[in-house]
Formats: structure tokens, C-alpha cells, sequence
């Protein structure tokens, strides 16, 4: 809308001008100012005239250039311009480029992601195999539920004597290795007796590692 009405401004223009002109050169009035009215006019004309044509070549050109890019069979000028970056030259071979380069590329995404998959099986099974690449694995999730577990045991208060940086299950073995079961344990948490005596205990939880839940525990005092 906006381009066809500079369009029309621009014609307008053009075909104002020579009238323009001509009615200065005939109404300039007095010879005094004539050559003041002309010169003016003149100069008025030459500017309406250029900004006349500046238009029209604006909004002309992007017409054109859609025209024959949609001649073509291209969708717009843009992507004519696109297309000769590929060396095709008309709408429907550049189609077909960009259908085979996004078939290619899905084919290579999907190969990727199999090679990917592939890679972490492996990588799995063989951690699967190691007692302590398995634990590892599983270790955030047994120090909660075993954790959870062991403070169930107390009958009385607890008080976990880890630090931050010190495990609270530093040892860890088979249970059964065929079902995924790893006893974790360590000896980082004192127990109070009915007594309000403290006593450091050591402790040892099944883990269930495809079920993700702490299966038993076991609490002794001593230490490991």
C-alpha cells in the first residue's frame, strides 16, 4: 500500500513538472523578476524532477526484480539470490538443491545420533562391568536413600560427621552383581544411646541400582 502511494507521488511529480515549469516561464511577471521567478523555478523543477525519478527507480526496482525472480519460479528476489549462490538458475532446481541438502543432512543427523547412542552403550556396558564405575555412577542417589535409611535406624538422635568434601560412603562392593545391587557403606555418623551417650557406628546399605531405592541397612559400633 505504502509503496504504491510513493509510486503515485512520484508520477505525480513527473508530470507536474514540465506544467510547473511552464507556468513559471509564462507568469514570471515583470522582466525584473523574471530572471529571479525562473531561476527559482528552474531549480525547483530540477529537484521535483530527480526526487521524481529517485522514486520511481526505489520503487520500481524491487518490483522488478520479484517480477523476474517469480518468472523464474522463485518465490521472491531474495531467494533468487540465494539460489545463485548455488549455482542453480531456476526456482524449482534450487527447490530440489534445498530439499536434497535437508535430506542429507537429516540422513547425517540420524547417522550421528545412532554412532552417539552406540558410543554410550558401550560405554555403559563396560561401567556396568566395573564394581566402581557402577557405584560412581549411582552414588548421588544411594547417599540419599541409603542416607534417608540409616537415619531411620537411629532410635535415638544422630549427627552425621562427614564434611562437605568427605563422602559419607567411601566403601562400596558387589551385593549382586547380575541384579545391579552395591552395598555402600562408611563409618561417618554418631548415634546417641538412651543413655544421651554418642557413639561413632559404621554402616553398610544394599542399593538397588534399577530401582534406585536402598533395599537395607546395617548399623554396628566401631568404626572401618
Amino acid at each position: 500500500m505504502i509503496s504504491t502511494i510513493v509510486l503515485y507521488l512520484g508520477i505525480a511529480g513527473l508530470i507536474a513538472t514540465p506544467l510547473f515549469a511552464i507556468w513559471i516561464w509564462i507568469k514570471g511577471g515583470r522582466e525584473d523578476t523574471k530572471i529571479t521567478a525562473r531561476l527559482a523555478g528552474t531549480i525547483i523543477i530540477t529537484l521535483v524532477y530527480l526526487i521524481g525519478v529517485s522514486i520511481l527507480i526505489d520503487v520500481g526496482a524491487p518490483g522488478e526484480a520479484n517480477y523476474r525472480a517469480q518468472r523464474d519460479g522463485f518465490t521472491d528476489a531474495e531467494e533468487m539470490k540465494a539460489a545463485e549462490m548455488l549455482g542453480a538458475k531456476t526456482g524449482p532446481e534450487y527447490h530440489a538443491l534445498v530439499a536434497e541438502k535437508k535430506e542429507k543432512d537429516e540422513a547425517a543427523r540420524k547417522i550421528a545420533e545412532a554412532e552417539k547412542a552406540k558410543v554410550l552403550a558401550e560405554t555403559e556396558k563396560k561401567c556396568r562391568l566395573d564394581v566402581n564405575c557402577w557405584a560412581d555412577k549411582f552414588s548421588a542417589e544411594a547417599t540419599i536413600a541409603c542416607g534417608d535409611m540409616i537415619e531411620r535406624a537411629a532410635k535415638y538422635d544422630f549427627e552425621w560427621t562427614n564434611g562437605w568434601l568427605t563422602p559419607r560412603f567411601p566403601k562400596h562392593g558387589w551385593k549382586d552383581q547380575e541384579a545391579g545391587v552395591i552395598i555402600y557403606a562408611g563409618d561417618e555418623i554418631k548415634l546417641q544411646n538412651g543413655f544421651g551417650a554418642w557413639a561413632r557406628y559404621t554402616y553398610g546399605c544394599e542399593f538397588d541400582t534399577r530401582s534406585l531405592q536402598a533395599i537395607n541397612v546395617v548399623v554396628a559400633p566401631g568404626r572401618l
